[in-house]
């Protein structure tokens, strides 16, 4: 695969990180000939698009792109329209290992994940970055680089040319096993002896691999499930803390180190602004 040499940059605080949603449609196209003066990346969620330049890069829902500083941008939806969640920032130093992606046409970076499991995990990820880009709290920048070093360590697991990338299947499996029965009572002993590995086995290579030991990934898987559930349903708090595997009374408190809000409290917040956002557009399209 083509390298080339990146100038990397980053500020000594790791500067300010910016993240949304776009929807660009057919015809419609966002041309930077300067680049940016920092890091993007964005993961296409639905439709199509294409990143333009000597050799085009097609991308779809699989596919996420990391685009230097100071590189010519230029990319558009292809077919009806495009959707991608996007996230601009500074590298932390210690990111620099988990960015080294295959390069397309010198300047582009990409990433393809095959699997919807860990696909859905990665999108996720970039997804609380984004809430906690709507969001006025304190050190919330820590929260969004949080999540966002979350979303690249995942993503060295699927890259080519990472020192990670050939992992233990039974770490996989044991990844796998996590994210289809995450509402089930699942121990350390358990889990290593279910993967024929001893628990300081099973621990130290999880953490070598995913960068994070095997009971907070459960927890993560839990916890992110309760989010959805918090802002897609009615259901009562507690019902959902049983449904994702928790006791009710840890769960107010792991959910809250998570999100840095109660569970009732991200509710209520969540659906103001889904109100506030339907309020918006009714007010445009008058």
């Amino acid at each position: 695969m083509k390298r080339e040499h990146i100038a990397w940059q980053w500020l000594e605080n790791n500067g300010p990180i910016y993240a949304g949603h776009e929807r660009l449609l057919h015809g419609h196209r966002v041309m930077r000939p300067s680049g940016t003066d920092d890091w993007q990346i964005l993961a296409t969620t639905d439709g199509q698009g294409v990143f333009c330049g000597v050799i085009d890069l097609p991308v779809a829902v699989g596919s996420i792109v990391l685009v230097p500083p100071g590189r010519r941008q230029e990319y558009r939806a292809e077919g009806t329209f495009w959707e991608y969640t996007w996230i601009h920032f500074q590298p932390q130093k210690e990111w620099v290992e988990l960015m080294q992606w295959p390069q397309h046409d010198g300047a582009l970076m990409e990433i393809r994940i095959a699997e919807a499991s860990p696909w859905q995990s990665i999108i996720s990820d970039m997804e609380r970055v984004v809430q906690y880009s709507k969001e006025l709290f304190h050190r919330k920048q820590h929260f969004m680089s949080n999540a966002l070093e979350a979303a690249l360590l995942q993503c060295d697991l699927w890259n080519p040319l990472s020192r990670h990338h050939n992992t233990d299947p039974r770490i996989l499996a044991a990844m796998d096993f996590m994210r289809e029965n995450f509402d089930r009572d699942i121990s350390l002993p358990d889990l290593a002896e279910r993967h024929c590995m001893s628990v300081s086995n099973l621990s130290h290579l999880f953490r070598k691999h995913v960068g994070i030991g095997p009971m907070k990934y459960l927890d993560i898987q839990r916890l992110e499930h309760a989010r959805a559930m918090l802002e897609n349903t009615d259901e009562a708090v507690n019902k959902i803390a049983s449904q994702v595997g928790f006791d009710f009374c840890y769960f107010s408190l792991h959910f809250k180190k998570y999100t840095m809000f109660s569970p009732r409290a991200y509710r209520a917040r969540f659906r103001a602004v889904k109100i506030a956002k339907a309020r918006a557009a009714n007010i445009a399209d008058e």
